[in-house]
């Protein structure tokens, strides 16, 4: 926060800020919860595998080669949670890109370091299901590690998935039959 504060200054003093700017700038480092004031990004979605499993026809991903795939480094993702939990600490974390979160070998620890470190963030990802259908992840392992949310896309019947989320013991819905309850 003392950068982020340093440079505001710095800004403000240089004397070249235009009014609408001006306003943005003043608005850094005002609330804790949205450190870049005016200009704070709700959702973060780092790219944890360049690379997928399908070669859904809609997806630019199916023109990468499996020798192409690329797998984001342990220290590429701290950098990526040091940086969201600082400017980002309410914000959202979605695992999703141009490729397929669940085949990174460190998913799990990518979820529970941001849980960790960003305790109030929302944690999403987006998959294809297969990993989920072959057994080598789990809802259950991905909601223990404090994922919050799992959108599944549905290659296999919704009576396997139904069994995969009733198996995790959390409460699941599917998208067409999601409960009066639950806020939109």
């Amino acid at each position: 926060m003392q950068k982020l504060l340093a440079i505001k200054e710095r800004l403000l003093n240089n004397g070249s800020v235009s009014g609408k700017m001006r306003v943005v700038v003043e608005s850094l480092g005002k609330s804790p919860k949205r450190p870049l004031g005016k200009v704070n990004p709700w959702t973060w979605w780092p790219e944890l595998v360049r690379g997928c499993n399908l070669a859904c026809v809609f997806c630019p991903a199916r023109m990468i080669e499996k020798s192409d795939w690329k797998f984001m480094s342990e220290e590429t993702f701290d950098s990526v949670i040091s940086l969201l939990s600082e400017l980002t600490p309410y914000g959202r974390m979605n695992f999703a890109m141009l490729g397929e979160p669940t085949l990174h070998p460190k998913i799990l620890d990518f979820v529970r370091n941001t849980r960790e470190r960003a305790p109030h963030v929302q944690i999403t990802t987006y998959t294809n299901g297969k990993k989920l259908i072959d057994g080598s992840i789990t809802y259950k392992q991905l909601f223990d590690a404090g994922i919050n949310c799992v959108f599944t896309d549905m290659y296999a019947p919704w009576e396997t998935h139904k069994k995969l989320a009733e198996d995790s013991g959390y409460e699941y819905y599917h998208e067409s039959e999601k409960p009066e309850s639950i806020v939109n």
